[in-house]
């Protein structure tokens, strides 16, 4: 929007300005459903919090075992490919849990976490 009002300022040879925005929706996420400031405190913002996998229901998912989440979280590379109109996936953690954001790697087929959110799962030390 801010584009278009720049646009047309200099369609119009008058230049633009924006005085206000206001984003009122992504994707499934709106204004209406959003909590206010006045609702978050310290005691009440876990419960506000939503899933992170939420935040990318519009991208592929590819299903990480506990060994490919070891692996990405390495920095590694793993067999596998995305649909050719893809650039992107979320990585779920077998519990469900948005692990990762996955692309493709520089190899041919091969994949790769750009931004890891989990490491991997926690093994009992023995003592």
């Amino acid at each position: 929007i801010r584009s278009l009002g720049r646009d047309i300022g200099a369609a119009l040879g008058t230049g633009a300005t924006m005085s206000a925005l206001e984003r009122r929706a992504i994707g499934r996420f709106q204004i209406e459903t959003a909590s206010s400031l006045d609702q978050l405190t310290k005691d009440t913002i876990i419960q506000q919090l939503l899933p992170a996998v939420e935040a990318v229901e519009h991208l592929p998912r590819i299903f990480l075992s506990e060994e490919l989440l070891r692996e990405i979280s390495f920095g590694r590379s793993f067999g596998g490919t995305l649909r050719e109109n893809r650039h992107i996936a979320a990585g779920l953690a077998p519990d469900g849990r948005l692990a990762a954001l996955i692309k493709r790697a520089s190899e041919p087929n091969r994949l790769k976490a750009f931004r890891v959110f989990s490491g991997p799962p926690e093994t009992g030390s023995e003592s």
